[in-house]
């Protein structure tokens, strides 16, 4: 059941946010910190946001209903550590800062549909822009998978993609990891920077694919990488799988996000996105014990 110590904290760590009125509509992201939590052994960080007056503080037991109904629904949910925190304030910058130094923030991607998109919610947008560690955006109607996860990430030679595609390696455990190079056809390969073009895009990519830093030291996933033409955002976006993992773009204030190919992607796929900051410094420092294991910038 979930507590309010500070406890197990050597663990991976996983932050989650909730309203005080516990709705079901919050299950989904939830179930997926829940799974995510056993998956990896992790603590969880389950942040309550509530109003200060007294009904507020009430309605919080709400939430602690709903969390503890998916602790006790979930296959190996009830051995999951989990701390809930209480706040009466902005519940934006008190995930970030919960966040700062956890190895995943998981967020509701829950907004209002239009034809073929959807608009980021504004706590969704302020995480993506201001969190130092992954981010799970996970849509409302996402199932959780029962199985091995199977992780699509995108690349494209950059620095920031190398972290994705160790994030993605990590992620999928004992799954399946695809790695997408696209093509765009409006564009073709960039021209400006040397690792943008295509021999050293591919050079630098196989280079990136012989590494797998998890555990211990580094271990042998099967990676399948294809190379496709397409605009980015509609080709990740499309993928099937159960999770697609981005690298965040390079200056993540709200200005830049908007227009990125990372926020396109989340306002297309109707299944989770894990948005992976390059200065991931908390994932990078567990994914990389030493730090040998990663190829260098």
């Amino acid at each position: 059941m979930p507590h309010d110590d500070d406890g197990h904290p050597g663990a991976p760590r996983a932050v989650v946010g909730l309203a005080a009125e516990g709705r079901d509509d919050q299950g989904t992201s939830l179930r997926w910190a829940v799974a995510w939590a056993v998956q990896h052994g992790a603590r969880l960080d389950v942040l309550v946001s509530h109003s200060a007056d007294p009904a507020g503080s009430r309605s919080a037991a709400a939430a602690r209903l709903l969390l503890g109904r998916v602790l006790a629904e979930a296959p190996g949910g009830s051995d999951v550590p989990v701390v809930v925190h209480l706040t009466t304030g902005a519940p934006g910058p008190a995930l970030v800062h919960l966040a700062s130094t956890a190895d995943l923030l998981v967020v509701g991607g829950d907004r209002r549909p239009r034809p073929g998109r959807r608009r980021l919610l504004p706590l969704v947008t302020h995480c993506l822009s201001h969190a130092v560690c992954p981010v799970l955006v996970v849509p409302g109607a996402s199932a959780v998978p029962s199985a091995a996860w199977t992780v699509v990430v995108g690349i494209d030679g950059s620095a920031r993609s190398r972290s994705a595609l160790r994030r993605a390696r990590w992620e999928a455990s004992d799954g399946q990891v695809r790695a997408v190079t696209v093509v765009d056809t409006r564009s073709g390969w960039p021209p400006v920077q040397s690792w943008a073009r295509p021999g050293a895009r591919a050079r630098r990519d196989a280079e990136d694919l012989r590494y797998v830093p998890a555990g211990a030291g580094p271990r042998r996933t099967p990676v399948e990488h294809s190379i496709v033409a397409g605009r980015p955002a509609d080709v990740l976006a499309g993928q099937d799988a159960d999770l697609l993992v981005v690298g965040a773009p390079a200056l993540r204030s709200v200005r830049w996000f908007l227009t990125s190919t990372a926020n396109r992607c989340l306002g297309r796929r109707p299944r989770p996105v894990l948005v992976v900051p390059f200065d991931d410094r908390v994932g990078d420092a567990r994914l990389s014990p030493g730090g040998g294991h990663a190829p260098s910038s």
